[in-house]
């Protein structure tokens, strides 16, 4: 039975497919993942981290980038195609017996869990991202029992046509992946109105919350981190929770361990950190697994950061002599980091955007605040190839990007370009880029960027991560 092409929130299709699969999402510890940016990121450094401690490591994210099987990666590799299909089709046959009616993102969840219960040798646990929201995602059907961890990442606008229309629906959203007991580690937030919620989900699921706050990360010399206590806050005399305070007393300073490109990426480093320390002194997960007391060590923890790479975020590649810049930014909060990245690197640039629809493309484009550059940027526009059992995923037409970013920056017609497809677009910026030594900044989607990638990789450049 062919997948349905929709996205259907809800947990009930999923948990009847994993009991026909003898629950394998029950069967090993996992660090669960939710927020609207830096989740992936996270996900990424958690589970490199892990595994420079000594543990096998299975790690889910999404969306995948170039071919389903990048989502559930073990112990570093993504799985082998022979055990990707093979759990593929075990899982489709289930599906036809039981006549069951499953999202393409329910069945590559159930695999993923499938695939990581099944592994030999055994995994030790596994670090998973949401896919969408919380609550309701198919993420959410661990139990306390194997949860380790809760983590959640920035909240911001984004989904509204799922999530809800407003910050404090959408977080209400992500906390649902809260269980009791389980410490929840929020990170950084923008917006206020943030923690409040996920203060009072903690409160009710009885766990231990935990606020990330600004932390300077160490040198790739250095044997230690810098301290981490943990603090109470004002709020844990009256939340009937554990709001403590993950932060680094303010008369230290420590030089920075990842590489100056990848600026934006301090926050979600500093969430990562805070979730290692967090595993191997919390008494929760030291319950699940007393070896992390032991086996995570600083060492392992800044190798760890050192040692991450996190494709299509911020990945500087080349193709036919020009330099590109892959990121997946694709809503406000995303492309504001996106645009400071670029202001910092002082050079022109040619923008390739596509975007899904029905993303506001106006609000992309002044969310990246082209006017503060030091050059007027170049724009080609254009669109992406649907992903694989994605049919309602389509991108927005060119020519509405093109007429936003002249009418938001003012640009003259020939500023703008459209392109049919993303070889030719790629095509027109690479013509525009080495006419005036610009860097090319693919942005607006990640599908876009799995596109882009895929055309390196089809002429055997492989991109060169700085």
């Amino acid at each position: 039975m062919a997948p349905t092409t929709s996205i259907r929130l809800g947990l009930e299709r999923i948990r009847r497919l994993l009991h026909c699969l003898a629950d394998p999402h029950l069967q090993i510890p996992i660090i669960h993942v939710a927020g609207t940016n830096g989740k992936g990121s996270v996900v990424a450094y958690e589970a490199e981290i892990l595994r420079r401690s000594g543990y096998r490591v299975g790690r889910f994210t999404s969306p995948f980038l170039l071919d389903p099987a990048d989502s559930i990666v073990l112990n570093g590799h993504p799985v082998d195609r022979q055990t990707f299909e093979h759990t593929k089709t075990r899982i489709h046959a289930l599906v036809a017996q039981h006549r069951l009616e499953l999202t393409a993102f329910e069945l590559l969840t159930a695999l993923a869990f499938q695939v990581f219960a099944s592994h030999r040798p055994s995994l030790d646990l596994a670090v998973i991202e949401v896919g969408l929201g919380g609550q309701l995602d198919s993420t959410n059907v661990a139990e306390s029992a194997n949860t380790l961890l809760s983590c959640i990442t920035p909240i911001s606008i984004d989904h509204q046509a799922f999530l809800g229309s407003t910050v404090s629906e959408i977080a209400r959203q992500k906390a649902g992946i809260a269980k009791p007991n389980v410490p929840i580690l929020l990170a950084q937030q923008s917006y206020p109105e943030v923690q409040p919620i996920v203060r009072a989900k903690a409160s009710l699921e009885s766990s231990d919350l935990f606020s990330v706050r600004p932390y300077p990360l160490p040198h790739p010399a250095a044997e230690h981190l810098p301290p981490l206590p943990l603090m109470p806050t004002e709020d844990h005399l009256s939340s009937g929770c554990s709001q403590l305070d993950l932060s680094m007393h303010p008369s230290r300073t420590v030089p920075n361990s990842l590489n100056p490109d990848a600026g934006f990426q301090h926050q979600n480093a500093a969430t990562a950190t805070a979730l290692a320390h967090l595993l191997r002194t919390h008494k929760h997960p030291l319950k699940l697994l007393p070896s992390l007391a032991e086996k995570i060590t600083d060492h392992a923890i800044i190798e760890g950061l050192r040692t991450t790479r996190w494709k299509g975020r911020l990945e500087l590649a080349e193709y036919r002599g020009a330099r590109l810049l892959l990121d997946g930014a694709h809503n406000h909060a995303s492309a504001q980091v996106l645009g400071d990245h670029i202001k910092q690197l002082g050079r022109p640039v040619t923008l390739l955007i596509s975007l899904s629809a029905p993303r506001d493309p106006g609000e992309l484009i002044a969310a990246l605040d082209l006017g503060r550059m030091r050059w007027p940027p170049q724009l080609v526009a254009t669109t992406f190839s649907v992903p694989e059992d994605m049919d309602w995923v389509k991108p927005v037409p060119p020519h509405d990007i093109a007429a936003q970013f002249q009418l938001l920056t003012s640009a003259t017609q020939s500023a703008a370009r459209i392109a049919d497809n993303p070889l030719d677009a790629l095509h027109q910026a690479i013509q525009i880029a080495r006419s005036k030594d610009e860097l090319i900044v693919v942005c607006g989607s990640l599908y876009l960027v799995s596109d882009i990638l895929r055309i390196i990789d089809s002429t055997q450049h492989q991109p060169t991560i700085s």
